[in-house]
């Protein structure tokens, strides 16, 4: 299953990147998400290590993920590596510069087991 949404915001691209990396911001916008944290020493790069918990009907659904795109003030990407509802999941969240300040786009997929 796919999922996509778009939506205007009246700021530039830098100053919604902090709402897409810095834990205690992202956890402002993304209402169903209880926890997100980097859970290694690498930050800010491919490579780094994330887990989230969200609610979900019955119990939480548990990620742990790896970065697989950073492009500051631009896109950040995760993959699923393991968890406990889902058989895959990758999630994209994209910000692009618009004459009124900034198209923040909210792309996932995942499949069910």
């Amino acid at each position: 299953m796919r999922v996509q949404k778009s939506i205007e915001i009246e700021a530039p691209p830098e100053r919604i990147w902090p709402y897409l990396v810095e834990p205690e911001k992202i956890l402002d916008w993304y209402l169903p998400l209880q926890k997100f944290e980097y859970t290694g020493q690498q930050r800010g790069s491919v490579g780094t290590p994330v887990y989230f918990q969200q609610k979900a009907p019955g119990e939480s659904m548990k990620l742990n993920c790896v970065i697989t795109e950073w492009v500051e003030n631009t896109r950040l990407s995760f993959k699923m590596t393991s968890g406990n509802m889902l058989k895959s999941y990758q999630e994209r969240w994209s910000v692009e510069a618009t004459p009124s300040g900034t198209r923040f786009t909210f792309a996932e997929q995942y499949e069910f087991p």
